[in-house]
């Protein structure tokens, strides 16, 4: 029953931290031969905001998983519905434009509700030790 627990614990932890890292590749874009070092450092700077909020969320949601977790699935929603839109404008295609929205945000639902049922176990957990 604790491996379970474990597991439980680390998958949302990890598929957020895989998540990031994958949108952190996006800031690689940055880097250009045309400009400068100092240019190419601040756009890589700038790119990479996203990914810094993105791990300062995941402090918080760390410690308030059923909020977090809630907070993420919300977060998950809204950008699906403008991933999908920004991408059928660009190509007119339903299924090019639900190929983006699978990669960048059903893991911050899948994630929202893995953390909310890690939080939920956790809390039956503690109730059978009392």
């Amino acid at each position: 029953m604790a491996n379970r627990s474990k597991i439980l614990y680390w998958t949302p932890r990890l598929i957020y931290i895989a998540t990031v890292i994958f949108i952190s590749l996006f800031a690689l874009d940055a880097f250009d031969s045309t400009f400068s070092t100092w240019h190419q450092i601040r756009n890589f700077i700038m790119h990479m905001i996203p990914s810094f909020a993105l791990l300062a969320f995941l402090i918080y949601v760390w410690r308030k998983e059923l909020t977090g977790g809630s907070i993420l699935i919300i977060i998950g929603l809204a950008l699906s519905f403008l991933v999908f839109r920004h991408n059928f404008r660009m190509n007119q295609s339903v299924i090019k434009s639900l190929i983006p929205v699978l990669l960048l945000t059903l893991p911050f639902c899948v994630t929202g509700i893995l953390f909310i049922i890690d939080y939920f176990h956790r809390k039956k957990q503690r109730n059978l030790l009392h």
